[in-house]
């Protein structure tokens, strides 16, 4: 899993990367950047250093995944810094282990795309501007004027409404506690973590249950809960949770969600593909409990409550409709 960090300059991401790397087993995606190297960092730790003209030639080469640039004066003179992420270094990332990096919106979403959603966990430090000034103004060398330029752009890079579309989660750091902001991090970290484990509606128990389905259903996206429910996706997204619910019951009831599910059975690749044989006996003696025998009995996987549709029988068997 990979771990996304982003939020306005001086709002703690360094911080709770470092907290999350010294105590709590994340590791570094380390960066390429054409800055000059700090006092106490040390080459391949906090970054790669390379000097500008061959981060530009990487960049001719599209050996990145993203980079971004930032205007900025070093020792009084105007220049443009680049950070950037590789991407043979993310094809080498071992898939076990949770990774941090820290990024902006643009190179958050640049990763969601390559690497899938399901991979990343995106969290966004908030914390008050003012509070971010006084901070920014103890570390020394504080410039007001390049200070102001960029709060200015951090205002538009981090919007609200482009923060929301990629984040998993907001944590606040304005107690400056390092402990709490990491708590809070390990929190929806685990959270976020537990909700993918539902990663189709096929994986979800459709038990009895109808509140333990439904909670199962909210850990999903809404496209995968809508087709597991068998709903449009604008009908399911304008229902209460009430009326899910009250949904939920009469289908169970009906066993009208046997359609999708059969389908998903059908084809599930990481757990059982059922014979179509199967299928085409449960229809012919019209005994649907045929199916959740088969699963039960040779791959441990019960699901009762199948019903086939004419559309999905025709098919199976094919047979045409008249």
């Amino acid at each position: 899993m990979v771990t996304i960090l982003c939020g306005k300059s001086a709002g703690g991401k360094d911080t709770l990367l470092n907290e999350l790397k010294q105590n709590n087993g994340f590791e570094s995606i380390v960066s390429t950047t054409s800055r000059p190297i700090r006092d106490g960092e040390m080459e391949g730790r906090e970054y790669h250093f390379i000097p500008k003209s061959e981060f530009l030639k990487k960049i001719e080469n599209d050996e990145f995944l993203e980079y971004r640039s930032y205007n900025t004066t070093y020792r009084g003179e105007e220049d443009t810094w680049y950070y950037g992420c590789p991407k043979d270094t993310l094809d080498k990332l071992d898939p076990d282990k949770n990774y941090a990096v820290i990024l902006d919106m643009q190179g958050c979403k640049d990763f969601l795309t390559y690497l899938g959603k399901e991979n990343c966990f995106v969290c966004y430090v908030d914390t008050n501007d003012e509070i971010r000034k006084e901070r920014a103004q103890s570390r020394g060398s504080f410039d007001e004027t390049e200070w102001n330029r960029r709060a200015k752009d951090d205002a538009v890079k981090f919007s609200d409404e482009i923060v929301d579309s990629m984040a998993n989660a907001r944590i606040s750091n304005d107690a400056g506690s390092v402990k709490e902001l990491c708590d809070k991090f390990l929190a929806a970290f685990s959270e976020y973590k537990e909700s993918i484990a539902f990663r189709t509606v096929s994986d979800i128990q459709w038990s009895p249950d109808v509140e333990i389905l439904m909670d199962a259903l909210e850990n999903v996206s809404e496209e995968k809960a809508a087709k597991g429910m068998e709903l449009p996706l604008e009908r399911y997204r304008n229902m209460t949770y009430e009326e899910r619910l009250d949904y939920l019951h009469d289908m169970l009831r009906h066993n009208s969600c046997s359609d999708y599910m059969l389908t998903e059975v059908l084809d599930m690749p990481n757990t059982v593909i059922l014979p179509k044989e199967v299928v085409k006996e449960a229809i012919e003696i019209h005994d649907t409990d045929v199916i959740s025998e088969y699963l039960s009995d040779e791959y441990g996987f019960f699901h009762e409550g199948f019903s086939l549709s004419e559309e999905l029988e025709a098919q199976i068997t094919g047979k045409e409709l008249e």
